[in-house]
């Protein structure tokens, strides 16, 4: 069972990674998302907010010139690749405990 001081450091933890992960949607490129995404979805169980996020990147910037073969949720697409392969490589990694 996890104390609740650790607890708290893991939420505020996470907390300070999801205000990281905002501010490479609105003023980084792409790839920073994609980097910063992979990296919270690693370290976070159940790391939801790559989906989130990726909606949020469709909405600001989700335009036809990024539609490919007419599809236009690339970022959403991207935070649901991303978070399955979190959650799939948590598995494949024998130092990773939760």
């Amino acid at each position: 069972m996890i104390h609740e001081n650790s607890q708290k450091t893991i939420y505020s933890r996470r907390i300070i990674f999801d205000l990281a992960l905002f501010f490479c949607v609105l003023f980084f490129p792409w790839w920073s998302f994609v980097l910063i995404g992979f990296i919270g979805g690693s370290i976070f169980k159940n790391y939801f907010e790559l989906i989130v996020f990726g909606s949020i990147m469709d909405a600001l910037y989700g335009t036809e010139a990024l539609a490919i073969y007419d599809f236009r949720l690339v970022f959403s697409l991207a935070g649901i690749i991303l978070f399955s392969l979190a959650e799939f490589l948590k598995t494949k990694i024998r130092f990773f405990d939760e």
